[in-house]
């Protein structure tokens, strides 16, 4: 995926907590900010930009008729799709539950890459979290400081989450009831890196294919957060499949998914983790890797570790 050094942020929401949200992100990003309440107020500005590459887009969409709006201003001024500007720029602040229409409408649009779930009273306080986010997905991928497990096969799954249990036990302030959450999130994580594998069909054996096999899980702690990577090398993440069983994770009843017949890849697993407070980003290279990042605010309460701030990102 290529990196770009943003510059500006560009707003568009009538909500004063979005713009408090959007502001402070701008603070501690070094970005320029730049609001309008409106897609219709907006659109002349976005055409007009001549460096739309280096912008970052959050949207109001909290409703259908503000999702149709941004479609048919903001996404047709600024040509989302083509060399303009890539929907990974774009992220769109929405508010849980989701009714089902909406989600419908959300899963079938290509023209983002992150869902912001207003979540949280404390936007300002959310932003920070939102930065180390955001630089899991933008910066280039070192893994200096973090814990980095490997697997060569399935059956070494359960030896790894012991030690991320034991380390996150040791190094963190989260209780027991926490990181069971976070075990079964990058359990069911890990299952769909080696089913990729199992339907990418290269398995023949040979050195190459075993490498290819191979799973990486990295630990990292940030400033107030831990994020867990797992890695896979055959890049079958399929978007529209994932946020078809995500999205209804965060229905207008708040029910839970119950595994069924389609099995763990890049579905139930995901909107289990998704109800249990986590963040989650993707980045796809297609047939090449993915990356699928749980990300969690440290935190002694379980009711704030519920209730957190999220991020939905699946960037190609």
């Amino acid at each position: 995926m290529k990196r770009i050094k943003h510059t500006q942020a560009i707003l568009v929401s009538s909500k004063p907590e979005d713009s408090d949200f959007v502001k402070e992100v701008c603070r501690l990003a070094n970005l320029e900010f730049v609001y309008f309440e409106s897609g219709v107020l907006a659109a002349p500005y976005l055409a007009r930009l001549k460096r739309r590459d280096q912008c970052l887009l959050f949207i109001d969409v909290s409703t259908t008729e503000s999702l149709i709006e941004f479609n048919q201003n903001c996404s047709s001024a600024i040509g989302i799709q083509s060399e303009k500007i890539h929907p990974n720029q774009v992220s769109l602040l929405v508010d849980a539950p989701l009714a089902p229409l909406f989600q419908q409408a959300l899963t079938r649009n290509k023209n983002y890459g992150s869902l912001l779930f207003r979540r949280s009273s404390a936007m300002i306080e959310a932003a920070q979290y939102y930065c180390d986010i955001l630089k899991v997905i933008t910066d280039d991928r070192s893994m200096g400081g973090a814990e980095v497990f490997v697997l060569g096969h399935v059956s070494e799954k359960n030896k790894v989450l012991g030690l991320i249990d034991a380390l996150l036990a040791k190094q963190t302030k989260m209780h027991e009831r926490m990181i069971r959450a976070i075990i079964s999130a990058v359990d069911e994580l890990i299952l769909n890196a080696f089913l990729d594998a199992r339907e990418d069909g290269s398995s023949d054996g040979s050195k190459e294919n075993q490498s290819r096999e191979a799973v990486e899980v990295c630990v990292r702690r940030g400033l107030g957060n831990v994020s867990i990577t797992v890695i896979d090398y055959h890049g079958a993440f399929d978007r529209f499949k994932a946020l078809g069983k995500i999205l209804p994770g965060k229905g207008a009843f708040g029910k839970s998914l119950n595994p069924n017949t389609e099995g763990h890849r890049a579905g139930v697993g995901l909107a289990l983790t998704l109800n249990f407070g986590a963040s989650l980003s993707v980045v796809v290279q297609p047939k090449l890797r993915t990356e699928v990042t749980v990300s969690y605010q440290e935190t002694a309460n379980f009711r704030d570790f519920k209730t957190q701030f999220q991020a939905v990102s699946i960037h190609n």
